[in-house]
């Protein structure tokens, strides 16, 4: 009758730490939000619900600190919280935080800071040294940088001639001064992340590869200069990148000559890269 009794309580015992188990609540996701309210945050937040409900999370918590910002950004994050398949909770954190409006209207101030210039907020680039002054060696990198005293600081795509941008604005690239008739050579090495973040939609069906690698092509707008030095995706589909069958560095030769070259094409500026794929 024991034996029975043990066994009977071993059974019990044994259901109960199996029903114990399985009734482990899933985990709760967490995201924090931390500055103005932008597209960019909007976006880190709609990533964040569909990630906990890919895992199956039990809720997500946003942590949010912010000043406040843009009133079209809050309310698409409002409207994704409402349709989310899981609850949403919005705990403002840490001690000293706040969770200020968005501003109205969605519009930033204006006039808030003076026009960039050449030597004034666009960096002009430096030749490779002083013996060759007509050649340029670029490293196409992330920086960061404030595009408008009300935002944080955004992460940029930029050339960096080798003093690290110090003195640019904003996304403003940098000035190449040349002469016309007097070549410039110039090479530009691809520094940037390996793979595109999660932030930037990438359509695989579109690229070189179904993949999310970071292949980039510098192109000269509105000059004519031979296929090899143009950017032309015809003759080098793959673009540069580390590992890539044409390797990271892109180098290219500029002729400066009229009439293949516009007169407003000689010195030229770089207002961002053109990722290829």
């Amino acid at each position: 009758m024991r034996r029975a009794a043990g066994a009977l309580a071993g059974l019990v015992l044994s259901l109960f730490c199996a029903a114990a188990a399985a009734a482990q609540p899933a985990p709760v996701a967490l995201i924090h939000i931390d500055g103005v309210i932008n597209p960019v945050t909007m976006r880190l937040v709609e990533l964040a619900i569909d990630r906990a409900q890919a895992q199956r999370s039990q809720a997500l918590i946003i942590e949010l600190d912010t000043p406040g910002g843009l009133e079209r950004s809050m309310r698409g994050i409002v409207q994704r919280m409402l349709n989310a398949e899981l609850p949403v909770i919005v705990y403002v954190a840490p001690t000293g935080a706040r969770a200020a409006s968005a501003a109205a209207g969605g519009k930033l101030a204006k006039y808030q800071q003076a026009l960039p210039l050449p030597g004034h907020g666009i960096v002009v680039a430096a030749p490779t040294s002083p013996n060759s002054p007509t050649q340029y060696s670029f490293t196409q990198t992330q920086i960061f940088r404030q595009l408008h005293p009300q935002l944080p600081p955004t992460p940029v795509w930029a050339y960096d001639d080798g003093t690290g941008l110090s003195g640019q604005a904003g996304s403003f690239g940098m000035v190449v001064v040349a002469e016309s008739g007097t070549p410039v050579r110039a090479s530009f090495t691809n520094d940037l992340p390996g793979t595109y973040p999660d932030r930037i939609p990438v359509d695989t069906r579109l690229t070189v590869k179904p993949d999310k690698t970071v292949r980039v092509m510098t192109h000269l707008h509105g000059g004519f200069v031979a296929a090899d030095s143009d950017g032309n995706p015809t003759v080098t589909p793959d673009g540069f990148f580390r590992g890539g069958p044409n390797g990271a560095t892109q180098n290219v030769y500029y002729t400066n000559q009229l009439p293949r070259c516009r007169p407003l094409c000689c010195g030229f500026m770089t207002t961002g890269l053109a990722p290829r794929g």
